[in-house]
């Protein structure tokens, strides 16, 4: 049920809320995939304090909101995968809900084909003669990794309300995605701190599913990746400078995986 004025330590948003029974329920397991249906509705704690089918089947249907929750693990899915998952979900629930016709759909390729022939690649090695293929490399993070072996800093940065409109303000001046904007205000502000310092190297964690039906796979396909912005005299550099070389490095996939420590 979503709160009444004797729950005031619960959120009033009926999205956030959802997750309160749900909580409950995956701390009691831990599967890699779970799919669930809750029911939320308005009611009372000493009447019903969870909400159940059988509850929510008494009311009227608009008193209740159907939620469908699915989560998956990390063990074997990154974040791209949401999207396909998601997108799987959709689509059978319109099969089902009548909404368009039933359609078979061919299955997409295995995934762990792509990771054993990205795994064989970089074991053996690539030569000269091999063709570079920025989203085939693989980045061994266990042997490779150099967090807190090289000088530098470590910051938590807090983004206020205010600073998430401005990004959206500027998403749509720039004319480029979320992600572009994002980096750009950073850099912008690693350059006023660093104006001596006109080039820095990003590493990030980029999908990596250009090839044929790999965004259509729920597995474990992102690699970091790392690229330099390098705008020369910082004096002179703009956010639009910026961002287009951000957005050039991203849609031209001019990156590499990161050079062992």
């Amino acid at each position: 049920p979503t709160p009444d004025p004797e729950w005031p330590d619960w959120p009033t948003d009926p999205d956030d809320h959802v997750y309160h029974p749900i909580a409950a329920f995956r701390r009691a397991h831990r599967w890699p995939l779970d799919v669930m249906v809750v029911p939320v509705y308005t009611g009372t704690r000493e009447v019903q304090p969870v909400p159940t089918q059988a509850v929510a089947e008494q009311l009227p249907p608009e008193d209740v909101a159907w939620y469908v929750y699915t989560g998956i693990t990390h063990a074997y899915s990154d974040g791209a995968s949401g999207q396909a998952l998601l997108g799987d979900l959709l689509r059978l629930y319109a099969e089902e809900s009548g909404l368009q016709a039933s359609q078979e759909q061919p299955a997409p390729p295995e995934h762990l084909a792509v990771l054993q022939r990205r795994l064989r690649r970089s074991l053996r090695g690539r030569t000269q003669e091999d063709e570079p293929e920025p989203n085939e490399e693989l980045y061994h993070e266990i042997a490779c990794e150099d967090w807190g072996r090289r000088p530098g800093m470590q910051m938590r940065v807090y983004l206020a309300e205010n600073l998430f409109q401005a990004l959206g303000v500027a998403r749509e001046v720039l004319g480029c995605g979320s992600d572009v904007v994002w980096l750009t205000a950073i850099l912008g502000a690693m350059y006023r701190l660093f104006p001596e310092q006109s080039s820095v190297h990003l590493i990030l964690k980029c999908a990596c599913r250009d090839g044929p039906g790999e965004a259509e796979m729920v597995g474990f396909l992102s690699e970091q990746r790392v690229f330099a912005v390098d705008v020369g005299d910082t004096a002179r550099a703009t956010l639009l400078d910026v961002a287009w070389k951000i957005d050039a490095a991203r849609r031209a996939r001019a990156w590499r995986a990161p050079v062992p420590y």
